[in-house]
């Protein structure tokens, strides 16, 4: 009996462990923006002009990646192409001012 009861405990507490996970999941997508474009002008920007926001999610977000170009459109939404200088990978990627990525869905 004292088993039954340390195994169900047991139980209980692994499936309270995996929610926690599933929601923390589901938070980190709820994170990302997707934003509808048809035609988004972008202006070439240098790296500096950046805001501090955008600069701490490509630090935390993105290890070992730097921003090589960066541009920005009239609402505020920016392009950075960023780049790893270890695996040699160029990824073009879009944040808002707040630091918040978004998915852009591109209709042309």
């Amino acid at each position: 009996m004292k088993k039954l009861i340390l195994t169900f405990a047991f139980v209980l507490g692994i499936m309270s462990f995996s929610n926690a996970q599933e929601k923390e999941k589901m938070m980190r997508t709820d994170a990302v923006a997707t934003v509808d474009v048809e035609q988004v002008e972008y202006s070439k920007i240098d790296k500096s002009m950046l805001p501090i926001a955008v600069k701490d999610a490509v630090m935390n977000d993105l290890e070992g990646m730097a921003i090589s170009e960066a541009y920005v459109s009239a609402n505020d939404y920016y392009k950075l192409v960023v780049n790893s200088q270890e695996d040699q990978i160029i990824k073009t990627v879009y944040i808002n001012k707040a630091g918040e990525w978004l998915k852009i869905d591109d209709k042309s």
